[in-house]
């Protein structure tokens, strides 16, 4: 899960930065750049030459939103109307807890040894999902 972070002091120059928080951002929530574009009222292109270093600033009336929207002000909101429904986080609890049901014909000494596979394994699968959504991205 990203942590919060307040973005208050961006002022319109995207540095590196800025350029990889937003693109973490988006894909944190799940939203593609014609969805961010729509939801933002800014041409999704625009926010694709920000993310890649093309274009460095926006014009002012694009701040407010952009901080809002990186301090997480609109996630739920762009989810529910886009209805996502990606995983976007792996929640400690219920995760022990299926892999313990899952494994509970196994010895503890195996379950030991599994649960991190599992966990590596899963975290494996959600990074390739996110990359090929970068290549899908970067390809527009």
């Amino acid at each position: 899960m990203m942590e919060p972070k307040s973005h208050k002091s961006f002022n319109g120059t995207f540095d590196s930065s800025i350029r990889q928080e937003l693109r973490e951002k988006r894909r944190f929530v799940g939203v593609s750049l014609e969805q961010l574009g729509e939801f933002l009222r800014i041409n999704w292109t625009t926010i694709r030459k920000w993310e890649a270093g093309v274009t460095t600033t926006c014009h002012p009336r694009h701040i407010s939103r952009i901080i809002s929207f990186l301090d997480g002000e609109f996630d739920e909101e762009i989810r529910r109307k886009y209805d996502l429904n990606i995983v976007t986080m792996w929640d400690h609890s219920s995760h022990v807890h299926l892999l313990n049901k899952l494994t509970r014909s196994f010895s503890s000494d195996l379950k030991n040894l599994l649960i991190p596979e599992f966990e590596k394994a899963f975290i494996g699968i959600i990074k390739k999902y996110l990359d090929q959504i970068q290549q899908n991205d970067d390809k527009k």
